[in-house]
């Protein structure tokens, strides 16, 4: 239950001090809130850390899923650009490799057939 609050709490941390496209322009974080923040999430990983079982590697996870959630945050800003890029005009196609010869004895019709 602990790790579920403090959870919650960085979640609401991150999307306080993170830029999102339809938070209201009116809501800015003043210096204070923002130190206020800073501390209490570095007290919040702390306790994750010190959370039995496994503290270390559940902060290490959910450091990591956060850290997704800001990318994807940062793509929808962006207006979601496509994740493939196309290949320039002027680059030169790539060309077509050979393939090895399969040894005789891999398809057992060589001199060697068992």
């Amino acid at each position: 239950f602990r790790r579920h609050i403090l959870l919650q709490y960085l979640i609401l941390f991150q999307y306080l001090k993170g830029q999102v496209k339809f938070k209201s322009s009116t809501f800015v974080l003043q210096d204070e809130q923002s130190l206020w923040i800073e501390d209490t999430t570095k007290i919040v990983y702390q306790l994750i850390a010190e959370t039995p079982p496994f503290g270390d590697n559940f902060l290490k996870m959910i450091q990591h899923i956060l850290g997704t959630e800001e990318n994807w945050n940062a793509w929808k800003n962006e207006g979601c650009p496509g994740f493939v890029k196309e290949r320039a005009s002027d680059s030169k196609p790539a060309k077509p490799f050979k393939k090895r010869p399969a040894p005789e004895d891999f398809l057992g019709i060589g001199p060697n057939k068992k």
